[in-house]
């Protein structure tokens, strides 16, 4: 593919953050050489300050332009720069140093880049999953794309072209960010709650319903047409009535085949193309736009080993997805870095009590009955995890905490927050997360000189 001339754009820094390795434990480490954990928050959208409890309050205290005559967000008024910067002073004074997914798209970065580390996101396909199982779905994100295809790459190229130009200057870019929680398999839970084993790749299922001439359907011909010796051979695997490669190109129906332990290998054999095809095609049109910068690739909540080789090649630091105590995925964690090698951040998480305000929709987060509570597991976590010398931080899930009257976000559970709705502090728990943020380095740092840290 033949880039375009962007030799007007700003170019990549010389400094920018890194990761690096050092006595044994990972750090990110600054343009200006400082080492540095990442604890930031996420979940900063304008819907959450513009509930029917809260607006009016938002509007006096950040000015009428926060939202334009139609009483949408207004991204360049006063108020919107004002609102972020009121953020960024919260958080700042918590002992958070950035932000992380789902900043709104809107937003310009340029009114918190000088000031925060944060992360750039791709949005690339619709492969998330909660994209895919939400109700109508398909008409808001569209179905799972042909990796293969041509369309695909040049969706791709374009895609990282526009971020990486983007951001590609910013020295407080902590790293490019692709799908957030991406469906690369049913989960155990999953698989049990649709009662399904085999056919357990929601994007292998997709491309092997295409049509005949799509490429995605032709790389699906070409793994049969390793596994097995003829056409008929794998008809009769999948119990089809097809006689030749090109009857087997046409079938959309895959799903009553009389050997699940073949199909299974089959699948998985096209799904490490797919994998293959989306980081590597990523991987590769980043650094032709920025040699710099971190991959962090996309955030998981449950990582296939499968895919371990994947993240290993194609990926600097690996995001996860954990709302519980560390000790709950400690294991997990630790295998996923003895296989890939990646530094991990938890790049979403949090604790939370459900208010009476939030009896409808519920809360995100794993609950406890009290602040205190919600304060201490949070303290205990950053410590826990920054005990390990892989982990480099996490990324709190939300700012200010949501109630049951107002738009709902990615889910329909209502966000969790330390900031009440007018953005006054819970000071329980804040008390506790300011304590953790301040020790955090330093909990880290002691990894390296004692071998580990004792609790207190």
């Amino acid at each position: 593919m033949v880039l375009r001339d962007n030799s007007n754009a700003k170019e990549v820094p010389e400094d920018v953050v890194t990761v690096e390795q050092i006595d044994g434990t990972w750090w990110f480490v600054g343009p200006d050489g400082d080492r540095f954990v990442t604890l930031g928050v996420n979940h900063i959208e304008p819907h959450l300050w513009l509930g029917s409890y809260n607006e009016a309050e938002t509007l006096e205290r950040h000015g009428e332009d926060f939202t334009t005559m139609y009483d949408t967000f207004n991204p360049y008024g006063d108020a919107a720069e004002d609102w972020i910067e009121t953020i960024v002073e919260k958080v700042t004074a918590l002992g958070f140093n950035s932000f992380g997914r789902h900043v709104q798209a809107g937003v310009p970065h340029q009114y918190y880049a000088d000031d925060i580390y944060y992360v750039a996101p791709m949005n690339t396909a619709p492969i998330a999953s909660w994209k895919q199982v939400q109700e109508n779905a398909f008409k808001l994100f569209g179905p799972f794309p042909d990796p293969f295809s041509d369309e695909f790459e040049r969706d791709v190229a374009h895609r990282v072209e526009q971020v990486c130009l983007k951001h590609r200057a910013e020295e407080n870019l902590l790293g490019y960010f692709y799908a957030d929680l991406p469906w690369w398999q049913l989960r155990p839970d999953e698989q049990r709650d649709y009662d399904e084993h085999t056919f357990i790749f929601p994007w292998a299922t997709a491309i092997i319903q295409m049509d005949a001439d799509a490429a995605g359907k032709q790389r699906w011909v070409e793994v049969l047409q390793d596994a097995y010796h003829s056409a008929s051979e794998a008809a009769d695997v999948y119990n089809i009535d097809a006689d030749s490669w090109d009857d087997l190109a046409e079938t959309k129906d895959w799903f009553d085949p009389t050997d699940d332990e073949s199909v299974y290998e089959d699948l998985l054999t096209l799904m490490r193309g797919v994998a293959d095809r989306w980081y590597g095609l990523h991987e590769e049109y980043i650094r032709q736009y920025d040699g710099k910068h971190l991959i962090l690739g996309d955030k998981q909540n449950f990582i296939p080993e499968w895919l371990f080789p994947f993240l290993e090649e194609y990926v600097d630091v690996t995001l996860i997805q954990k709302y519980e105590p560390f000790e709950a995925h400690h294991e997990t964690v630790e295998r996923l870095y003895e296989k890939t090698g990646n530094p991990i951040v938890n790049g979403d998480g949090s604790f939370s009590i459900v208010r009476d305000e939030q009896s409808v929709a519920g809360s995100k987060g794993y609950h406890f009955d009290t602040e205190e509570e919600v304060g201490e597991a949070y303290r205990q976590y950053v410590r826990k995890s920054l005990e390990q010398p892989y982990m480099l931080g996490w990324h709190h899930c939300g700012v200010i905490e949501q109630w049951d009257d107002s738009e709902r976000g990615d889910i329909e559970t209502s966000e969790t927050g330390f900031l009440d709705p007018y953005e006054t502090e819970y000071d329980v728990i804040t008390d506790h997360i300011e304590e953790a943020n301040r020790m955090a380095a330093q909990w880290h740092g002691d990894v390296a000189a004692d071998g580990g840290v004792e609790d207190e």
